[in-house]
C-alpha cells in the first residue's frame, strides 16, 4: 500500500491535496473521566513540590508559581509521553522490518522490552506496518501500526504506551480496519473483512510488561465511531 504523508501538528493528514482529520483527533470528542484525575494528580504533585522549594513567604509569588505549574506540568508530561510513544513505535517498526533492535533508554526501553516479551509469546507475521490508511468516502485517516497474522489469524494491531486501555481504543481500531479495507480492496490478497480480531497491545513504560486486549470488530463498533465523527464535525463547522 502506498505510503502517504504523516499527520500534522493539528491532527490532520494531507491526503491527495485535502486535509482529513485523524481517527484519534475525532475520538477526542468522547469524554474521558480518567484524564481529569490524571491532570489533578500531576498538577497537585507539582504544587507540593513547588511549596517545598519556596522559602520566601511571598503569597503572590507562591500563587503565581503554583498556578502556572499546576497547569503546565500535565501538558509537559503528556508531551514527554508522546515522544516516548513515537520512539517505541519507530523501534517496533524497524524491528519488524529488519530484525534490528534499537537501543533505547528509560521508559522507552521498558516499553520496547514489553513488546519483545509479547512478540516471543505469539507467532507474529506482519504484512504491513506503520501504514497510513484513509477513507475518501468518509474523509478520515490514521496510521495502522500492524496488519498481518497473529497465531495464524489475519488481524490488525495497535501499540500503546499509555497508562491504560480504554473503551474508545476499540473504536479507533474499527475505524482503521474499515479504512484499510477501503484502500486495499484491489491490492490485498485476503479481504480484511475476514479479520475480526483487533489487538490492543499496551506496553507498560514502568514495569516493562505487556498488557493485551483483543477486541472483536462488529458493525456496532464502527457505527459508534461514525457517531463520534458526526459530533466532531458538528463541533468543528
Amino acid at each position: 500500500m502506498k505510503k502517504q504523508s504523516k499527520r500534522n501538528e493539528k491532527g490532520f493528514y494531507p491526503i491527495n491535496g485535502e486535509l482529513y482529520p485523524s481517527v484519534t483527533t475525532i475520538l477526542r470528542i468522547i469524554n474521558k473521566p480518567a484524564i481529569y484525575f490524571w491532570y489533578a494528580k500531576h498538577g497537585t504533585s507539582k504544587m507540593l513540590q513547588v511549596l517545598d522549594e519556596l522559602t520566601k513567604p511571598l503569597r503572590t509569588k507562591i500563587m503565581s508559581r503554583l498556578g502556572w505549574s499546576m497547569l503546565d506540568t500535565p501538558t509537559k508530561i503528556m508531551k514527554r509521553s508522546g515522544n516516548i510513544g513515537s520512539e517505541v513505535h519507530h523501534a517496533i517498526d524497524k524491528y519488524l522490518k529488519t530484525g534490528a533492535k534499537t537501543k533505547l533508554k528509560g521508559e522507552a526501553k521498558n516499553a520496547f522490552n514489553a513488546f519483545l516479551i509479547w512478540e516471543k509469546e505469539v507467532d507474529l507475521k506482519p504484512v504491513d506496518t506503520e501504514v497510513t490508511v484513509w477513507s475518501d468516502e468518509l474523509r478520515y485517516a490514521g496510521t495502522l501500526d500492524f496488519v498481518g497474522y497473529i497465531n495464524g489469524e489475519l488481524c490488525i494491531a495497535d501499540w500503546k504506551t499509555s497508562s491504560g486501555i480504554y473503551p474508545e481504543n476499540a473504536l479507533q481500531l474499527s475505524a482503521y480496519r474499515e479504512a484499510f479495507e477501503e484502500r486495499s480492496q484491489k491490492t490485498f490478497a485476503v479481504p480484511l473483512t475476514t479479520a475480526k480480531k483487533m489487538y490492543l497491545v499496551r506496553l507498560d513504560k514502568k514495569t516493562g510488561k505487556p498488557q493485551i486486549k483483543i477486541f472483536e470488530d462488529s458493525p456496532d463498533l464502527f457505527k459508534t465511531f461514525l457517531a463520534a465523527k458526526q459530533i466532531w464535525e458538528w463541533q468543528h463547522k
